[in-house]
């Protein structure tokens, strides 16, 4: 299935990967899913380690009409911590982090983006892909869908067929986004 469509036909709440070579396009998908949450009602969080205001021009330059949504507090952009600086260690830090976001959520809920920004080395990949097992195995127990992003040139060249088949088997579905006209959508279980 084309992922736009894809991503308008969701209605249940799913744990999705979304593999890019295509930047625009994987920003185009993400902003996608979370508007069309936002407009049925949901919450949303946009995940990042840049600048929130960052994250609201990009946002605004894809004419997404953010304002309604972070004015009610229903769209939230929350800039990642420094987690290998939390005095408990990352672990801990990471948990704390997910208990005190999910709390203070209103389900149903969307949460775009991944907790581990640098998945450049096998350490931040295999961490991120400890949280993801975490996250799937505990998903019936959460009240919303998170679509996880990854870009194929962040992932190490070495392992990248072994990383990207383990997330796969830690989501619900798999969107390839190698721009418009190359990419698809498909359920895997």
């Amino acid at each position: 299935m084309e992922p736009l469509q894809f991503v308008n036909s969701l209605d249940a709440k799913k744990h999705i990967l979304l593999l890019c070579n295509d930047q625009t396009f994987g920003k185009m998908i993400e902003l996608r899913f979370l508007e069309n949450g936002l407009m049925k009602g949901e919450s949303g969080i946009y995940l990042t380690s840049k600048d929130p205001e960052r994250i609201i021009d990009m946002m605004v330059e894809f004419n997404m009409d953010i304002w309604p949504y972070l004015k009610n507090k229903s769209l939230q952009i929350l800039q990642l911590p420094k987690f290998d600086e939390d005095p408990g260690g990352i672990l801990l830090g990471i948990e704390k982090f997910m208990q005190k976001m999910l709390s203070e959520l209103k389900p149903p809920y969307r949460i775009v983006g991944r907790i581990i920004s640098d998945v450049s080395t096998e350490l931040g990949m295999s961490v991120e892909l400890t949280l993801e097992r975490y996250l799937h195995a505990r998903f019936d127990s959460l009240d919303g869908s998170f679509l996880c992003t990854y870009h194929y040139c962040e992932v190490p060249e070495k392992s990248r067929l072994k990383w990207m088949d383990s997330l796969m088997k830690n989501h619900h579905a798999v969107i390839y986004a190698n721009g418009p006209n190359k990419a698809r959508a498909t359920l895997l279980v």
